[in-house]
Formats: C-alpha cells, sequence, structure tokens
C-alpha cells in the first residue's frame, strides 16, 4: 500500500511558497510522486540529499523526469541530521540566490531530504530568516506548515543563524 506524498507548504507575502517534503519515490513509485510535485507546480526543486541516498539506480534519472517537466534540479547535498559542512558556504550563497530569485518572481521551491524534516526544515528556516523574517515568526512559519521539523540543536541555529552561528558554535565547542 502506498502513501500519499505530501508537501507542506509555507506562503509567502508575495504569493510564492516554499515546500518541505520527503525524498521522492522513497514509499511510493518515484513517477507517482513526481506527479504530487508537479501539481504543486514548483519551479525549482532542492534535493538535500546525498549521493549515498540514492534511490533505485534502474529508474530513470530524477534530473531528467523534473527537466521533461520543466522543473529546476538543484543539489545541495547535507548529511542527514546534520548542517552544511563550512566549505559550503560559498556554494550556499549560490544556490540561495537561486532559489530567492525565484521566490521574488511569484515562484514555488521545493525542498527535499530524505523524511522532510530536518535538513528541508533547516534549509525553509534559512530561507525565511534570508528575507528578513524575524527568529520567531520564521520558526513558527516552518513549523506550522511541518510539525517537528528542524530535528537538531545545530540545524535550528544554521537555520536562525547561518555559517555565523555554525562557526560560533565550532569556537564555543574548542
Amino acid at each position: 500500500m502506498t502513501e500519499a506524498y505530501k508537501i507542506a507548504s509555507i506562503p509567502l507575502p508575495n504569493g510564492s511558497r516554499i515546500g518541505i517534503a520527503p525524498q521522492p519515490g522513497l514509499r511510493n513509485p518515484l513517477s507517482d510522486d513526481l506527479d504530487v510535485i508537479t501539481n504543486w507546480y514548483p519551479q525549482m526543486l532542492v534535493s538535500l540529499t546525498e549521493p549515498s541516498e540514492a534511490l533505485d539506480a534502474r529508474s530513470a534519472p530524477m534530473s531528467l523526469m523534473l527537466e521533461d517537466r520543466g522543473i529546476e534540479w538543484v543539489q545541495f547535498p547535507i548529511r542527514d541530521f546534520d548542517v552544511p559542512s563550512p566549505v559550503m558556504t560559498q556554494f550556499w550563497a549560490e544556490v540561495s540566490a537561486r532559489i530567492h530569485d525565484c521566490l521574488c518572481h511569484g515562484g514555488s521551491v521545493l525542498l527535499h531530504c530524505r523524511g522532510g524534516m530536518g535538513r528541508s526544515g533547516m534549509v525553509a528556516l534559512r530561507l525565511l530568516r534570508e528575507r528578513g523574517l524575524s527568529r520567531r515568526r520564521s520558526l513558527g512559519m516552518v513549523r506550522s506548515a511541518q510539525p517537528g521539523a528542524i530535528e537538531t540543536e545545530p540545524q535550528l541555529n544554521w537555520g536562525l543563524y547561518g555559517f555565523q552561528g555554525q562557526l560560533f558554535e565550532q569556537l564555543v565547542a574548542s
């Protein structure tokens, strides 16, 4: 029995949306989950899973399936239950700029990790903070859309403060 693919939506004032979801194809056939994603109308899908979490190699690559549906695919791999490594700082700036460009033009961006909770919630929180929302409001919006999102204290800190918070934690720990 398959489980319906669920996308938690965070609406933004200009009509754009940030979605949080589990890895497509994890519990259902990939094509079924991609149908749900397509009907949510994202312009961009951001995969936060690592290559080792990839699904069945016998299926068509998700990148090609998304391209056929007119959805841009961006990869920003993060280890499960973790935060982006400090070396990813420059790459995050690029990814973040692309996401914000889409959101500023009223588009929708879907974030996915393995379970659709920790990494996806953390990145959604970071994006809301970068858009100028307060810590309290940003966290409330993420957890209202996806209860239980953001699973670890380091994820919460990265979502709230970005790489500066992560570097602060490392200094305190040393």
